[in-house]
């Protein structure tokens, strides 16, 4: 290769990669924008007070941010009507400071018109960036709930040898939806039960021993034709005898539920004082009834003769 056909290719290969640069894609600046990634709002109408939590980030750091806002508008004339400024600092509702999640906790002690707001939440930074989450929020009258019916039966016959399942439902009027319940719990009271598998009762009963834990909750399942929220549970039932030694008891068990909404407002029933009981029996063979539904002569001659 001579010489100039040498220096022709060197000078081929350079020019190529000076093409290739101004052609290749450039690595676009970090967004300087400070980012909204959660707000939650909410109004609790029997004190007329407001809380407002909006979580934020900004590529410099939380440390960068200068401060956050929140306003609400009119939908008819875009007009604000109310401007809430927040906090990191731990105070005011705040829980943590400077974690970047900032706070208001104010009362409106005229209170806030029920209807359809536009919201936007604000984030500006020391660089003057300012970032924007607009969105529509529904502010609306809070129903308390109420338990319309409670469908279960009101005897249970233990199996010989197999777990079974008591099935309950409730039937909920909440004009609010299902969203705003936070929990549908029961409680039980088994004072009358039997107290071993002798079948021996307990000596003491006492009426208003209910019992109740945190994971007993009900589940939603569906809103029926007419609006109505169903939720449900369902018990594991210990059978008469499940070979380990231990048996099911038998007798009354007493219940009690409860609902709570997002506004704290709740429904039980029973009310206290327990005007009404709701009452499981529990049978089996062996406690001396005979019951045609689920017992005869052959399948339980200790009860049935």
């Amino acid at each position: 290769m001579s010489k100039k056909q040498y220096l022709s290719r060197i000078g081929l290969v350079f020019l190529t990669g000076i093409f290739w640069i101004c052609d290749a894609p450039t690595i676009s600046e970090v967004d300087p924008i400070p980012q909204i990634n959660n707000v939650i709002f909410e109004y609790h109408q029997d004190n007329s007070q407001i809380w407002v939590q909006v979580e934020v980030s900004d590529p410099q750091g939380i440390e960068n941010i200068d401060s956050v806002w929140v306003e609400l508008e009119s939908l008819s004339t875009s007009e604000v009507l109310y401007h809430f400024l927040l906090e990191d600092g731990g105070l005011n509702g705040d829980i943590l400071s400077g974690n970047g999640v900032y706070t208001v906790q104010i009362t409106i002690p005229e209170g806030i018109p029920f209807a359809v707001y536009r919201i936007k939440t604000y984030a500006r930074d020391m660089e003057d960036n300012l970032g924007l989450q607009p969105g529509v929020i529904s502010i609306e009258e809070e129903f308390p709930p109420q338990i319309e019916l409670v469908d279960m039966p009101s005897l249970f016959h233990l199996d010989p040898t197999e777990w079974g399942t008591l099935t309950i439902q409730l039937k909920i009027n909440d004009p609010n939806g299902a969203d705003d319940i936070s929990y549908v719990r029961y409680a039980i009271n088994t004072d009358f039960l039997t107290i071993d598998c002798d079948g021996n009762p307990n000596p003491d009963p006492d009426p208003d021993h209910y019992q109740w834990d945190p994971s007993w909750e009900m589940t939603y399942l569906t809103t029926d034709v007419d609006g109505f929220l169903i939720y449900q549970t369902d018990i594991p039932m210990r059978p008469a005898d499940d070979g380990s030694g231990i048996c099911g008891k038998t007798g009354l068990v007493l219940f009690q539920f409860t609902v709570r909404d997002k506004s704290n407002q709740i429904a039980i029933k029973p009310e206290i004082p327990l005007e009404q009981e709701i009452v499981l029996e529990i049978t089996k063979c062996g406690d001396g009834n005979c019951l045609a539904e689920f017992e005869d002569a052959t399948t339980c001659p200790e009860d049935c003769q």
